[in-house]
């Protein structure tokens, strides 16, 4: 008879071991290159399904996720940049592929490209 335990602290961490830390996804804007989170906290995906479902998107909540995904730093460093709105929901809705897995090829000429080091440059 099979165990009924699961260690998830070690299977976690095996499986973050196993990704490896450095697949965070990125994207280029204003000339800098911006690291995103590899997932969305799970309070945060809960609470925007409630809000979904009573059709009242808190304000605060949009925010939280956005500092989650990109950090207080590089969201300040985008909005100091003078992003659009439009510019910005792009960017969420690119980071949210990502964080899904679902990796969209939007390329200009057809080919993903796959940078192993992102620079700053």
């Amino acid at each position: 008879m099979a165990k009924k335990f699961k260690d998830f602290d070690k299977f976690f961490k095996e499986k973050q071991e196993t990704k490896g830390a450095n697949e965070r996804p990125s994207f280029k804007m204003y000339g800098k290159v911006f690291s995103i989170s590899s997932s969305f906290k799970a309070k945060t995906v809960v609470e925007l399904l409630r809000m979904q479902a009573t059709k009242d998107v808190e304000p605060s909540l949009v925010l939280d996720m956005l500092e989650g995904l990109l950090g207080k730093e590089q969201l300040n460093e985008l909005l100091d940049n003078g992003i659009t709105m439009e510019q910005l929901e792009d960017i969420m809705m690119w980071c949210c592929d990502q964080t899904s897995g679902d990796i969209e090829d939007d390329s200009e000429d057809g080919n993903f490209i796959e940078e192993k080091t992102p620079t700053n440059s």
